[in-house]
């Protein structure tokens, strides 16, 4: 193939070409306007950027989790469970209240502001409290509330103003 390092420039931007990735070959390449580039274009193999864009989402992800837990208190209300923060939820303890699910709004760009009043509304339990509660096997519901009420006053919001700071 002759010339395959040469990038033709589009007419504008968002139109595909077909072009020579250096890990999947031949592909479509997006070009993207970026002023700070001589030909005020980048171009992105669209595997290689669906990828590097999940990867991010997953970084993101994780690290809003992180703060979240630390926020809700590190631990599981109901058994103190705390090894590991992706065993550990947030259960909305008024599903009425629910505006929408927190894991799915983690992975949005600066979003972190809204789940915020999403997580007030939640107590932090592990993955096995979680499924009694909800296969309604938990049997001490009033006890969760009175905790869930305590557990306010125990909610850290310089580690939810510390992450902000960071971002």
């Amino acid at each position: 193939m002759k010339n395959k390092h040469i990038r033709p420039i589009p007419h504008y931007t968002g139109e595909e070409q077909w072009l020579y990735c250096e890990k999947h070959q031949i592909t479509k390449f997006r070009a993207v306007r970026n002023k700070r580039c001589k030909s005020g274009f980048n171009f992105y193999c669209r595997e290689c950027k669906y990828h590097a864009d999940r990867q991010l989402e997953e970084k993101r992800s994780e690290q809003r989790k992180k703060v979240i837990v630390e926020y809700l208190g590190g631990k599981c209300m109901l058994c103190d469970y705390d090894r590991c923060y992706p065993a550990l939820d947030c259960h909305h303890m008024f599903a009425k209240d629910k505006d929408f699910n927190i894991s799915s709004e983690m992975r949005k760009k600066g979003a972190m502001s809204t789940i915020r009043s999403e997580v007030d509304k939640c107590a932090l339990v592990c993955k096995n409290c979680h499924a009694e509660i909800h296969q309604k096997t938990y049997d001490k519901i009033e006890d969760l509330l009175q905790t869930w009420e305590a557990s306010k006053k125990l909610r850290r919001p310089e580690v939810w103003d510390e992450y902000l700071s960071t971002v």
